[in-house]
């Protein structure tokens, strides 16, 4: 559980980073060619879903490894 909860945590942190790539002068040519085929509409609709189901998933892991260590520490 808290591996697959840190690879979706550095997905969302990748998303993010990947959201702000258009804000950096270096790397506003590398982005480019994505921005300027999908509606930015879109991305950021895309984007937002994929940051809620991954925070929904880490939060749901998070909190099955907590549930667990305290059965564990009850003696269970």
């Amino acid at each position: 559980m808290p591996a697959a909860s840190a690879a979706m945590l550095l997905l969302v942190a990748a998303l993010v980073l990947v959201s702000l790539l258009p804000q950096f002068g270096a790397w506003h040519a590398a982005a480019a060619a994505i921005w300027e085929r999908v509606p930015i509409v879109w991305l950021y609709v895309l984007a937002n879903g994929a940051l809620f189901v991954l925070t929904v998933l880490v939060t749901t892991l998070n909190a099955a490894l907590i549930h667990c260590a305290l059965r564990c520490h009850a003696g269970e």
